[in-house]
């Protein structure tokens, strides 16, 4: 299984204003200084158009979302929770010269991407968030998860 997938997404520009629109009316996800926000997606969503066209263009049905909110120091490596494996991770703002980097369990670097459109994020592989000399923090990037993993994409 591969480690991400990267997609196509024409609306990405208005998924992006729509978020930092919402984000606006939130900004205690800020002060906590969590990387991983669980928010209320339902909310989210109303106030998100755009993403819900371009998920149901996927043919996905959206579960929940997460805000993730990187600073200087990035993310350490980590597997994430199950049982999703396969998320799609949506580049909101700050993600030029950041880096999702995958590895094995004894420390081989398996891939890594800058993420600058959505991806395919396999989350059940050891994973972390590498920020470069030129990286401007906070780095947002929004999780989606769905009913069924879109694990097609990782074959």
């Amino acid at each position: 299984m591969k480690c991400y997938h990267v997609l196509e997404c024409s609306t990405l520009v208005s998924i992006q204003q729509e978020t930092l629109l919402w984000l606006d009316q939130h900004q205690e996800l800020f002060e906590s200084k969590e990387f991983w926000n669980k928010i209320d997606y339902v909310d989210f969503i109303r106030n998100s158009p755009s993403l819900i066209q371009y998920i149901n263009s996927l043919g996905l049905k959206l579960r929940e979302c997460a805000i993730l909110i990187g600073y200087e120091n990035g993310v350490s490596r980590h597997t994430d929770e199950g049982p999703i494996v396969a998320k799609i991770n949506i580049p909101i703002l700050n993600t030029q010269d950041t880096y999702t980097e995958w590895y094995t369990e004894s420390g081989e670097q398996l891939a890594r991407v800058e993420i600058n459109k959505p991806v395919v994020f396999n989350s059940s592989i050891p994973h972390q968030v590498v920020m470069g000399k030129s990286a401007r923090t906070p780095r947002i990037m929004l999780a989606c998860m769905f009913y069924k993993d879109p694990l097609n994409y990782l074959d």
